[in-house]
């Protein structure tokens, strides 16, 4: 994913020949150095920038509100003039599975056209809620797309797609036989993530996009349905088989409401659900395999509930 977001920023600057990148506030879309600067959960938020960045690369990035149309609007028409790129997730992945809203993503739509900017969707972790990816679920069209993990079938595999006219700034035949932009992979088009990706994406039917998303649906409801009996802050959020777990006085929905979370007790919670052999990670997100069905979802809810008691969090 890192790879194809540097991928793609690099052909949005020579499109447009601008240098910076707008990204919202809580996203997480790799390591490279312009992709770790801005507020992230994934340290002090205060930390503009982590150590060890290029000078200056804290300077390539202008950070946007998540989930508010007319603050990401305002912000991107005062600094037009620099912005080759908007990159945006249309989950939040790392925030905690925050998903945007519809008119969100089409106010960044209507406003990167107006303003001459290119819209990025990262759908490394999204590209499987649809067939299509979040982007047919919301229909909203972005003009470059970049994905990762599922479409290598387990393999590395990542990949940049979109209009032509950008994804032929790597076609040398279009540019009198040296194109502006040449990228380097080792492992570029590796034969065996190649039929590896292929393999999973033609099992990844329709079909089964809605039945993973309805056990998805299932388990967020049934986390919601916890809060609410137990009267406990816990609530989920999420967008179909993409699951977050959240202890917090409000609904998360953007970076704000995120840092309300007792992250405290979201990795307590966690952690006992390992000890009673459901395997995820202790930052609260699940993502359903098509592996899962009804059994297993019931189990986990069962078994939620149970780790609750265990922990003294309900009576």
């Amino acid at each position: 994913g890192t790879d194809a977001n540097m991928c793609a920023i690099r052909m949005c600057r020579i499109a447009t020949g601008r240098m910076k990148i707008a990204k919202a506030s809580g996203s997480y879309h790799g390591t490279a150095d312009v992709l770790l600067v801005g507020s992230t959960i994934l340290r002090d938020p205060a930390q503009w920038a982590p150590p060890g960045l290029l000078t200056g690369a804290d300077q390539g990035v202008v950070e946007i509100p998540f989930n508010d149309p007319d603050g990401a609007e305002a912000i991107l028409e005062r600094n037009a003039a620099d912005i080759a790129a908007v990159l945006i997730e249309p989950v939040q992945g790392s925030a905690g599975m925050i998903e945007a809203t519809g008119e969100y993503l089409q106010r960044l739509r209507d406003v990167t056209t107006k303003l001459g900017i290119i819209l990025i969707f990262d759908e490394v972790v999204t590209f499987p809620v649809a067939y299509g990816g979040a982007q047919t679920h919301f229909g909203v069209m972005p003009d470059l797309t970049v994905m990762g993990k599922v479409i290598g079938g387990g393999l590395p595999c990542s990949a940049v797609g979109g209009r032509a006219d950008l994804m032929d700034l790597m076609e040398p035949d279009a540019h009198d036989g040296q194109s502006p932009m040449n990228p380097m992979a080792t492992f570029g088009g590796n034969q065996i993530a190649m039929a590896a990706g292929i393999a999973c994406l033609e099992k990844l039917t329709p079909q089964e996009h809605d039945r993973i998303n309805a056990l998805g649906i299932k388990i967020m409801e049934g986390i919601d349905e916890l809060g609410r009996r137990y009267d406990i802050p816990l609530h989920s959020s999420g967008l179909g088989h993409l699951i977050g777990l959240h202890w917090g006085p409000e609904r998360v929905v953007d970076f704000r409401t995120r840092l309300l979370d007792d992250r405290e007790k979201v990795v307590n919670i966690m952690m006992a659900l390992v000890n009673e052999d459901i395997y995820q990670t202790y930052t609260g997100m699940f993502l359903l395999s098509t592996a899962i069905g009804e059994p297993e979802v019931d189990h986990f809810m069962t078994t939620f509930e149970k780790c609750l008691h265990t922990l003294g969090y309900v009576s």
